[in-house]
């Protein structure tokens, strides 16, 4: 035990330096200055005032007035000595100085006096039979870790009556009870703090090494260094939103610490706060943090994921270090500055597999490739709003400019779906428009791209002539492609398309429902690279005229050897399905679909895998259009496939069937089409951890 408190008390002056403050002659082994207990005198002074003698029994009697000696020179005459069994402190004793009493291992029983007003520092420590303690009314004064190393104290109480302390079920507090000083090391089971506390200060659980859970009440702000330091069968504890502070090395070889939420109000964890809890499995880091200190989470073997937020600026050094069942990381570009060794496992090796996962150009591609990890880069195409994202993903996929641009309405996807398809076979992205007004964004995206023509989608109820105006005015060549119903647009685009395809007709071809937009998006780069039209079907009934007209023409030209629905019965029946093979003079469509649109996404990346083979995932909200509109033409120019999500939700809550695609998928980049709140960093990010 000696040599534990000692090694104990080495490692805290390291860290925090305070190596002035332990105990006279702490690390010197008591062994060699103290005499044996048949030659060790038993009597003496201890005080200028004080005298002291030891019977045969073991009783030591402390007499006189005033305060002892501060044993600067040398050690207390009681320093180590296994002969002393009771301490009897006689009135007029003021003082018992530092480590006065240290490593008395027999030490059962001390009687204090009223007269006394100071326990000095380490004053019993390591008096290991010792079981309960009484404080007597008259001290103002107690030092740090006075009973450390007491493993059998159970109990210290203060009488009624003093000014500066006080205790509830053998805890020691201060006064009032704002401040929780010390809990006994013998404590053991569950325990319950009062409410009313602030602070439960620096080491004053440390090495309480049976209590198995502690309840904070709501209202306590400060969580001190050492606070918890080697409770090893501490499993539960709440931290509670009124947390604001987490000391360094606070729970320091907590081996049984299996789960721990920390609330949004902790603004910051010292270093080494959860060194070695080898049992942490999971571990939240809360938004309202900007740093993630030094060696934090270090040889917390059982972590196997960690969320670092958006908002973290600095991962220090060791930070995550010897966490050896972490497979990957996904490091936020808000950080910045990433110490060495934040990751790895053990000093001069690398882990094998180990991935990090963040943004193309930030820090943590440095990381990772400064120290041979696996890297997974995120790159995010938006602006303020639809039309600002289009424009941003033209100059991502379009960087040297492009001579044609494909516009739609931006807020109506009826004419807009068929036109990724022509988009590509055109080589020209797709910008979106207001009905009346031309976005400045949009038009700066045309005069960058040095476009020479625009083609619209859509009649006038959609892009209306005003717009035309602008595009005339600027001398630009425009072309509208529409018809009286989205049917016949659509067919009129697949013409188009054909067109400039020098008049290559299809042999595939993809039928979409007529009123919605998630199916056709998610087939719309698989279309683009076949160079396939997208044709609207209704669910029952007959054929659209326009639509019929369209695919009898393709019959007679007899190129199209496959039709594909894309979506479940309840949005095109079998009836129509087999209706619109037939009139292209197939015998059957093939069915493409899941239980919901982010299904039938997936079920679409995996049929068409053979053109959708790409190393990168772009990923958009299923939830509106105009998004992965615009970034249909930029994956198909990546034959990359479309994942759609539902920003909506508070987590990523991907399905089985999206989580085993993504893993036979294994992306080496990801590219999301919107703003964060359509497309969550969250979501970005549980997408990547489940592609590894």
């Amino acid at each position: 035990m000696k040599k534990k408190i000692l090694s104990g008390l080495l490692a805290l002056a390291l860290v925090f330096g305070s190596a002035a403050a332990l105990p006279k002659d702490v690390f010197t082994d008591s062994t060699s200055i103290t005499a044996s207990a048949e030659s060790a005198p038993t009597s003496g002074k201890c005080g200028e005032n004080l005298s002291w003698s030891l019977d045969s029994k073991g009783v030591l009697t402390i007499s006189g007035t005033g305060d002892m000696y501060d044993f600067k020179s040398e050690a207390s005459p009681f320093f180590g000595r296994d002969d002393i069994k009771s301490v009897v402190i006689k009135s007029g004793v003021t003082s018992i100085e530092d480590s006065a009493f240290y490593d008395c291992h027999n030490l059962k029983s001390v009687t204090f006096p009223n007269s006394l007003k100071r326990l000095g520092v380490a004053a019993f420590s390591g008096c290991r039979e010792l079981s309960s303690i009484t404080i007597p009314s008259s001290v103002t004064s107690i030092g740090t870790n006075v009973f450390g190393g007491c493993v059998s104290l159970s109990e210290i109480n203060v009488e009624n009556g003093n000014v500066k302390y006080g205790s509830v079920d053998g805890i020691l507090y201060n006064k009032d009870k704002t401040e929780l000083i010390t809990c006994p090391e013998g404590k053991n089971g569950d325990i319950s703090l009062p409410s009313g506390v602030k602070r439960i200060n620096d080491f004053s659980f440390t090495l309480c090494k049976n209590i198995t859970s502690v309840k904070i009440p709501n209202g306590t702000e400060n969580i001190g260094d050492s606070a918890f330091e080697q409770c090893n069968k501490l499993s539960s504890i709440n931290i509670p939103n009124s947390i604001k502070s987490i000391g360094s090395r606070s729970f320091f070889e907590c081996y049984d610490l299996k789960s721990i939420t920390i609330p949004g109000s902790v603004k910051s964890i010292g270093v080494y706060a959860f060194y070695n809890c080898i049992s942490l499995a999971k571990v939240n880091i809360p938004q309202s943090m900007t740093t993630i200190e030094g060696g934090v989470f270090m040889g917390c073997d059982s972590l196997t994921e960690i969320s670092i937020p958006n908002g973290i600026k600095s991962i220090d050094s060791s930070a995550f270090f010897n966490c050896g069942n972490l497979a990957s990381v996904t490091i936020p570009k808000s950080v910045t500055e990433i110490g060495s060794q934040a990751f790895g496992y053990y000093w001069g090796t690398k882990v094998d597999g180990f991935t990090v996962i963040g943004y193309t150009g930030s820090a943590a591609e440095k990381y990772a490739k400064d120290n041979g990890f696996m890297f997974r880069g995120i790159s995010r195409l938006a602006g303020a709003g639809r039309y600002a994202t289009a424009a941003n993903i033209s100059k991502a996929g379009f960087p040297d400019g492009s001579g044609t641009v494909i516009l739609a309405y931006g807020l109506n996807y009826a004419d807009a779906l068929a036109g990724v398809p022509l988009a590509k076979a055109m080589n020209a992205p797709i910008l979106l428009t207001t009905l009346k007004t031309l976005p400045a964004e949009t038009l700066a995206e045309i005069e960058r791209l040095n476009a020479k023509k625009v083609i619209i989608l859509g009649g006038t109820s959609a892009v209306s002539a005003d717009v035309e105006k602008v595009l005339t005015d600027k001398k630009l060549e425009v072309e509208r492609i529409a018809g009286t119903t989205r049917f016949e647009t659509a067919a009129k685009i697949a013409d188009k398309m054909q067109q400039q395809n020098e008049n290559k007709a299809p042999t595939d071809v993809f039928f979409v429902y007529y009123n919605g937009f998630a199916d056709a998006l998610s087939v719309s780069a698989a279309a683009a690279v076949k160079g396939a039209p997208i044709v609207y079907l209704t669910t029952n009934g007959a054929l659209n005229a326009d639509t019929a007209a369209y695919l009898a023409d393709l019959k007679k030209a007899g190129s199209v050897k496959n039709a594909y629905v894309i979506g479940g019965t309840s949005v095109i029946s079998d009836d129509m399905a087999t209706k619109a093979a037939n009139a292209l003079g197939l015998a059957k469509a093939t069915r493409v679909a899941g239980a919901n649109r982010f299904e039938t996404c997936v079920a679409v990346n995996e049929k068409f895998a053979d053109v959708l083979g790409g190393d990168k995932l772009c990923v958009a909200t299923g939830m509106d259009f105009p998004d992965a509109l615009a970034g249909g033409v930029y994956a198909a120019n990546n034959n990359a496939p479309l994942f759609l999500i539902n920003g909506k939700l508070k987590t990523s809550n991907l399905n089985d069937k999206q989580k085993a695609y993504l893993i036979e998928k294994k992306p080496s980049s990801i590219t999301a089409f919107g703003g964060t709140s359509v497309v969550p960093d969250d979501h970005i990010a549980d997408i990547a951890k489940n592609s590894i």
